[in-house]
């Protein structure tokens, strides 16, 4: 019996992938076709022996084109994974000397924080503080012509950036906010090989003792990786739900018990804290519990429940 490949439902031909699949079909038919004739002749002249040749080429071409193989550039592009994030760091620094290349006229101040930041975990801010003698707008203050470092994940990698030049001036002595409107992401090591990105840093300076000085960064950008996969997915919390508890009578405090777990679909079980504590004594009425619990890329989620103590009458 004979059954229409167009149209059929599950058919492998219908709709565009299959429309493409038979146009191959057939022009691979019309070729080996030719061949074949050609083939059966005694003594086929030069210029068809060419055109064969020609055919075959084209049908080799087609047969990427149609099944989206080795041909398809796109299909062996890796996938590039984009993170969008926002990090707080409080921070302490000093002067030190420079890298190696800056030039002479340039000082240098070293600048460490640390911070969970969602998305991707512990990170840990490292980088130098580019100043020198201002002129113009920065006279007899520093013009900031840049920032060169390094922000570390604990356990997974490097990532690389440097900012140009900050429009604010670095006022001698004088608490002041710096923006650096273009920081740029070069590169990265361990699962951030290859990053790349763009973002912004505000950066407020508290002068210190002894050349020292401490202030907070805020930091706003996207992280680019080729075959990255970030995780964004907070976990999520079970167990967190009102409950009444019964106490001896004459009590003013009750032992509570309770079990809060958390699962996450990356990272499976993490753990997850209350307070008050499983186990605390808590007293008469109501008492609110907050919960939270963080995975591996410093998504946290959290919940509150009450426990509410009555004494036995």
């Amino acid at each position: 019996m004979w059954i229409p490949l167009f149209g059929r439902a599950g058919s492998p031909f219908t709709g565009r992938e299959g429309r493409r699949l038979m146009r191959g079909s057939f022009l691979k038919g019309a070729v080996v076709g030719a061949a074949c004739s050609v083939l059966r002749m005694r003594k086929p002249s030069a210029s068809m022996i060419v055109a064969l040749a020609v055919l075959l080429v084209a049908l080799s071409g087609v047969g990427m084109a149609a099944t989206g193989g080795a041909g398809s550039v796109k299909a062996m592009r890796a996938e590039i994974g984009k993170l969008t994030f926002h990090g707080e760091f409080a921070w302490s620094g000093q002067t030190l000397d420079c890298p190696a290349g800056v030039p002479d006229s340039v000082s240098c101040k070293v600048h460490r924080g640390s911070r969970v930041v969602p998305g991707l975990g512990t990170v840990t801010e490292k980088y130098f503080l580019l100043h020198e003698a201002g002129t113009g707008a920065c006279q007899g203050a520093y013009a900031v012509i840049g920032l060169r470092g390094t922000l570390t994940v604990e356990r997974r990698g490097t990532i690389e950036f440097e900012a140009a030049a900050s429009p604010d001036c670095l006022l001698p002595e004088q608490r002041v906010t710096l923006h650096f409107p273009s920081v740029t992401i070069t590169g990265g090591s361990g699962i951030y090989a290859g990053a790349s990105g763009t973002g912004t840093l505000t950066k407020l300076l508290i002068p210190g003792t002894s050349g020292g000085a401490h202030g907070t960064d805020t930091w706003d950008g996207s992280l680019l990786v080729a075959g990255l996969a970030f995780d964004t997915t907070a976990p999520v919390l079970r167990g967190a739900i009102t409950k009444t508890v019964v106490g001896p009578r004459g009590a003013k405090l009750v032992r509570v018990t309770y079990r809060v777990s958390a699962t996450d679909e990356t990272d499976g079980a993490v753990p997850a804290s209350c307070i008050p504590r499983t186990g605390s004594r808590f007293k008469l009425g109501r008492t609110a519990v907050n919960c939270s619990a963080s995975d591996e890329s410093g998504n946290t989620a959290s919940a509150r429940f009450t426990v509410t103590v009555r004494a036995r009458r």
